[in-house]
């Protein structure tokens, strides 16, 4: 049983083949993977690319966000400080009107004890006056 030369021949070239087969088919899976990993590399750089444009809109919104806060606070305390100068305004406006007052007040009452002062006189004086001496002359 031996092999004659030209199965010999034959099995070298089924074994050549063989192997061709086994490196085209490696070579062909190369080139798919390579194809893959050019697709799977370019997911990844539009998955970053849109991280990155999210990263920076957040940004950008964060900033609009603290901008319009602090424009907000300052409208607020300008808004605020004018209704505390109107405030206080009113405030000293009364006092200075309840100044006025109590000296008008004051005044009024110093005329009062005066005139109380001069009639409580002239009743004395009325008293002690004519009616003083002509009692004791009537009366002895």
């Amino acid at each position: 049983m031996r092999k004659s030369k030209k199965a010999k021949a034959n099995a070298r070239i089924e074994r050549t083949t063989s192997v061709k087969t086994y490196q085209q088919g490696i070579g062909s899976e190369k080139q798919k993977t390579s194809t893959y990993s050019k697709e799977f590399e370019a997911g990844v750089k539009s998955l970053q690319t849109g991280v990155k444009s999210l990263q920076s809109d957040i940004t950008k919104h964060s900033k609009d966000i603290k901008n319009t806060a602090l424009k907000m606070r300052e409208e607020g305390i300008e808004h605020m400080g004018k209704k505390v100068a109107k405030f206080g305004k009113e405030i000293e406006d009364q006092i200075t009107e309840n100044r006025e007052a109590t000296s008008y007040m004051a005044n009024n009452v110093k005329y009062f004890i005066s005139e109380i002062d001069k009639k409580k006189k002239d009743f004395q004086s009325y008293v002690q006056g004519p009616f003083t001496d002509y009692i004791k002359a009537f009366w002895g």
